[in-house]
């Protein structure tokens, strides 16, 4: 099993990191429902380019967190990467939170394009709203 040095780079210097790049994903994907949901109404009577920004806006974040999470774990030397059924015990937690952020941040990412592109077919007005012809 590798080892691995915890105070080398281990976000002693940028604690906020670790928490960014597992963290991100499930944060910006509900604050895009929540948001969204309250742009319906204003995508509903006016445009629909807010919703369109918000998707755009929100995928570039977690697109960041995923790529800081790769890159801690680039980072990590070669000897000093464990193997991922190897990442079990406490002074390997960096590894641990690189690859979950990373695989995090990509289902969350998925999620965001998807969110996003049903906004974009889907019409926010319900049917009981629209005014008749």
């Amino acid at each position: 099993m590798a080892r691995i040095d915890a105070n080398a780079d281990t976000g002693e210097r940028h604690p906020w990191r670790w928490a960014f790049m597992f963290f991100a994903g499930p944060v910006i994907w509900a604050l895009q429902l929540f948001i969204g949901y309250t742009l319906a109404s204003y995508a509903c009577s006016l445009s629909k380019i807010p919703v369109y920004v918000l998707g755009v806006i929100m995928a570039l974040i977690v697109l960041a967190a995923g790529i800081l999470a790769y890159q801690s774990w680039q980072r990590l030397t070669a000897e000093n990467r464990p193997a991922l059924q190897d990442v079990d015990e406490l002074h390997e937690w960096p590894a641990f939170i690189a690859v979950a952020g990373f695989i995090v941040s990509l289902l969350f990412l998925g999620l965001i394009v998807v969110t996003a592109v049903v906004a974009f077919f889907h019409n926010p007005c319900p049917l009981i709203t629209m005014p008749f012809p």
